[in-house]
């Protein structure tokens, strides 16, 4: 809730508020994954997010942040954000999470109906160097209806249970922007 009324603050109720809407698979050869994600945006596209990725095995991770675009509302976007979230393997008993703070890095580009990005995301469990989970994400999306886009995504995590560590991951998904 602090998270949504700080990125309110930042997006300084502008009339231009987008939510997004975003679901995807995960394809990796040992635990596919289901991802779902909502942001909203607002002034120099700053946003607030959750997002959520679960394997069948139950291992999860789920994050909720907010970010700043620097150069506004251009096709041009570095982003800085923070976020706050938690990983862990939830069993019919037990949920073990390990919570993650960090920070997240973003650039990108749209041109026409095309987009792409590059985006960085590096955290902290307990403190130590041995719990640091970093992810990177690759993503190409196109814009195929109105506000609808697919999107594919090449992920490389490590110290995550949602995907194995050090792995290389598909993800292909559908984006709506309301």
């Amino acid at each position: 809730m602090l998270t949504l009324l700080l990125a309110l603050s930042v997006a300084q109720a502008d009339e231009g508020l987008r939510l997004q809407l975003q679901g995807g698979a995960v394809l990796n050869g040992a635990q596919p994954a289901a991802s779902l994600a909502a942001a909203l945006e607002g002034h120099r596209d700053a946003r607030v997010y959750a997002e959520a990725r679960a394997a069948g095995s139950g291992a999860a991770l789920v994050r909720t942040g907010i970010g700043v675009d620097l150069l506004g509302g251009s096709d041009l976007d570095v982003r800085i954000g923070l976020f706050a979230g938690g990983k862990g393997v939830w069993t019919a008993q037990t949920l073990d999470p390990t919570w993650i703070t960090g920070g997240e890095l973003t650039a990108g580009a749209r041109l026409g109906r095309v987009e792409g990005s590059l985006r960085w995301l590096g955290g902290f469990g307990d403190g130590s160097l041995s719990a640091l989970h970093t992810e990177t994400q690759a993503q190409l999306a196109f814009r195929v209806l109105g506000t609808s886009v697919l999107y594919g995504r090449v992920l490389r995590a490590t110290g995550s249970t949602a995907l194995p560590s050090d792995q290389v991951a598909l993800e292909l998904g559908l984006r709506w922007t309301l």
